[in-house]
């Protein structure tokens, strides 16, 4: 498998394809943070495209969810398969045939009852169903253990660390192949660009607009060929960001966790986002008080404002400057209220 890797002045990321996750694309993605900060990484710095058309990288939660799903459909096909095959068991009969002699001539007799046989199959197909459906919720149990481990999942690396996860794309039409699947990582400010093509075997490889004067690079086996940004190659060292460029990318940055937030989502202090909108360098939200509380209060505004400065996915954005403005909409019996953070207001 092709690793392709990409060193930047605040770091270094490198990506590696993987197998495919039930018919999904999945990445090996490792970052290193160079700079003399900490930074969050999570997949809210990822942007991926299949062609031209955006496609989004599961979280945790979705994954375990998708698990979930798979696991109750094979459960109910092993209890459907195991209940059918159990009836058809216990529905078998013996017949007993007997022959009497008499003075007055031969008669045959005969007798149909339920197998005892069948009986007995019926009880451990029952029971083998059961054993099949515990084992199934036993390995969703593993799965989930793993996923939990694995996949990345916003996580804060000081200055000379690293850290490595694997993520899982929503399918993409692969029948359609060569498909090139592009991803960017916007991270400590700046932009690491890569590119894979997923084609069949024998497909000539891509050409990739690399960084790097060398000559891309191409690996015949497997099927998915991958050029672009070579390591251990000589890189001219990227222009400082502008201060435009950087407001850029905090806008892009802003605009993809508007678009990836779940919804509703629960702040810790019980704070409820049904809705995310972005204008410019400010993420909006539309929020709900707490579950039994009325009235907002100052109290209301200071765990609420805690609450979002250590929300991990809105960390990135308010070290990078952004505002988050979250909106308690109004009622019959109150008015409405805001809450208006910055990174300044996050300082402990």
């Amino acid at each position: 498998m092709p690793t392709l890797d990409l060193q930047r002045q605040q770091g270094s990321v490198q990506i590696r394809p993987l197998p495919l996750d039930h018919g999904s694309p999945a990445f090996s993605v490792a970052v290193f943070n160079a700079s003399p900060r900490s930074a969050n990484f999570g997949i809210e710095n990822l942007t991926v495209q299949a062609g031209d058309k955006p496609v989004s990288v599961f979280s945790v939660d979705q994954l375990v969810r998708k698990a979930k799903s798979r696991a109750r459909w094979t459960q109910i096909g092993i209890a459907m398969l195991g209940g059918i095959a159990a009836g058809v068991a216990a529905s078998q009969t013996d017949t007993y045939h007997g022959y009497i002699r008499t003075p007055r001539g031969s008669y045959v007799s005969s007798y149909s009852g339920p197998s005892a046989f069948g009986q007995l199959q019926a009880t451990a197909l029952t029971a083998g169903a059961a054993h099949g459906i515990a084992a199934v919720q036993y390995n969703l149990d593993r799965t989930r253990d793993v996923l939990g481990d694995s996949i990345v999942q916003t996580t804060t690396l000081y200055p000379q660390q690293s850290y490595a996860g694997k993520i899982v794309l929503e399918k993409i039409p692969l029948d359609e192949r060569p498909v090139r699947i592009s991803i960017v990582v916007m991270w400590n400010g700046e932009q690491y660009p890569f590119a894979f093509q997923f084609a069949k075997a024998g497909t000539a490889a891509p050409v990739f607009h690399a960084v790097d004067s060398a000559p891309a690079q191409a690996s015949a086996e497997p099927p998915m060929a991958a050029a672009a940004y070579p390591a251990r190659q000589p890189r001219p060292a990227p222009a400082p960001a502008t201060g435009g460029a950087r407001s850029q990318d905090i806008n892009a940055l802003i605009t993809k966790t508007a678009l990836y937030m779940e919804r509703p989502t629960e702040l810790d202090d019980g704070t409820v986002i049904s809705e995310f909108a972005v204008s410019g360098s400010e993420l909006r939200l539309t929020a709900a008080l707490p579950k039994g509380m009325a009235e907002f209060s100052d109290g209301t505004r200071m765990s609420a404002s805690r609450a979002i400065c250590g929300r991990r996915a809105f960390v990135p954005l308010l070290q990078g400057g952004a505002t988050i403005r979250a909106t308690y909409s109004a009622s019959s019996k109150r008015r409405a209220e805001e809450i208006i953070v910055t990174s300044s207001d996050c300082v402990s």
